[in-house]
């Protein structure tokens, strides 16, 4: 059972620049925590839903908000996969935590990937990342085929769903 909220209202960014637009045009600590905790409360009422864990998965600007809920709703989000995004401002959560980075990425800095890797092991967080060689940012998407690349995608998602069923499914 997966849930994405839209936090951008209906709006697609076709460009960088038009993300970028988007994007300035949040105040993001006001507009977006309800969205993203709306979405975690439908998500967790559905009768599909089951057991007492639930993962997120978040891709550049989202992975930020993966990682925000796992530490709003530490008592039910177990698991946490991001893609091509480090970070800051990590604080304590109960998850597991996947990431996925392009070897070549003008947004994410090795420093930056590196740092948040080093402070959610500070925090005794299960943590793995991956670098795939010969990609960049938005490799995953398959709408973007000038990043896109298939086999590193493939990879990324292989592992994204082993590491779903082993940090979700019931023991």
């Amino acid at each position: 059972m997966v849930l994405a909220p839209d936090l951008f209202s209906g709006k697609v960014a076709r460009t960088i620049e038009q993300a970028e637009q988007l994007t300035s045009q949040l105040n993001e600590t006001e507009d977006i925590p309800p969205l993203v905790l709306s979405a975690f409360d439908e998500l967790s009422k559905h009768p599909a839903v089951t057991g007492n864990a639930l993962g997120a998965i978040g891709f550049s600007f989202g992975a930020y908000w993966a990682r925000w809920l796992a530490q709003e709703k530490p008592e039910l989000i177990r698991a946490v996969t991001i893609f091509y995004s480090d970070g800051w401002n990590v604080q304590p959560s109960n998850a597991a935590y996947l990431g996925h980075f392009a070897e070549t990425d003008p947004y994410i800095s090795e420093e930056g990937k590196k740092e948040l890797e080093d402070a959610l092991k500070a925090l005794n967080r299960p943590t793995t990342f991956y670098t795939y060689p010969g990609t960049g940012h938005w490799f995953m998407e398959k709408d973007r085929p000038d990043a896109f690349k298939a086999q590193a995608a493939q990879l990324a998602w292989d592992r994204t769903v082993a590491f779903l069923h082993e940090h979700l499914e019931r023991k």
